[in-house]
């Protein structure tokens, strides 16, 4: 719950850091060089949260952190783990500080104990969620955002309004497009590349995944938030195939679960 409520913890590589990469390897353009170390760093993170769901993945970034820290003794370990990982410190940190508000909270009105940890306790170890908690907990998400459920978009369903069929963008635009259940949402929707449940293949990309939001994507790459209140009328993005959106947190989910 306290990382759901924080933006995304994981940082792609800026531009302001695209020196420092350059420096190593002058033959390569800076594109080339970004690009690089996007993919490095997004393998690190798949060898060490590899899990179903972007949603699990911020799990165990939580768990990792804390663990890092020892539960905020040694919080200048903090800083070293983020910078290793490519996290955002301070957005982990107050995850943390939630977690240990939420951990007070339950405490106080679950434990049949007149014991409660004080202010300055540390938190217990979060440990990884076993194979079978995993799937526990894809299906809790889901319960929540049974209005955020799309699949996988049909063959043939996104037809480009041009001849030129073999562009790659059109064809990845065509291949990896998903279908929101919602009525708001009529636009084909996507996987962000730094997601855990992206996929270079689209075979590969899940049938079924819940997100817990939508953002779209200006000329000038920023992102835009949408009106969670319009999204008939949000600031989609949009090219000759028309408008799209991407989706944050996925996470894969068995449609059996739905029913």
């Amino acid at each position: 719950v306290s990382m759901l409520a924080e933006k995304d913890p994981f940082l792609d590589i800026g531009r302001n850091e695209s020196h420092e990469i350059d420096a190593k390897n002058e033959q390569k353009s800076e594109e080339e060089s970004l690009e690089n170390e996007l993919t490095r760093r997004r393998s690190e993170r798949k060898a060490i949260f590899n899990c179903e769901g972007d949603a699990l993945v911020l799990l165990k970034a939580a768990g990792a952190y804390s663990h890092a820290i020892q539960g905020g003794k040694e919080m200048k370990n903090g800083a070293v783990f983020c910078k290793k990982l490519g996290l955002h410190s301070p957005t982990m940190e107050r995850a943390l500080q939630m977690r240990k508000q939420l951990t007070r909270i339950s405490h106080l009105k679950f434990s049949d104990s007149d014991h409660l940890k004080g202010e300055n306790e540390h938190l217990a170890a979060l440990m990884p969620p076993t194979i079978k908690e995993e799937s526990i907990l894809r299906q809790v998400l889901l319960s929540g955002l049974l209005d955020c459920v799309a699949r996988k978009a049909p063959p043939g369903f996104l037809l480009s309004k041009s001849e030129d069929q073999g562009n790659r963008k059109k064809s990845w635009r065509q291949r990896c497009a998903y279908l929101s259940c919602s009525e708001d949402v009529t636009v084909p929707l996507y996987i962000r590349q730094k997601s855990s449940a992206f996929s270079n293949d689209h075979k590969d990309l899940p049938e079924w995944v819940v997100y817990t939001e939508l953002e779209g994507k200006s000329t000038n790459s920023s992102k835009i938030e949408f009106d969670k209140n319009d999204l008939k009328e949000a600031n989609y993005a949009e090219d000759d195939l028309g408008k799209y959106a991407f989706m944050k947190c996925v996470t894969p989910i068995q449609p059996e679960w739905i029913s």
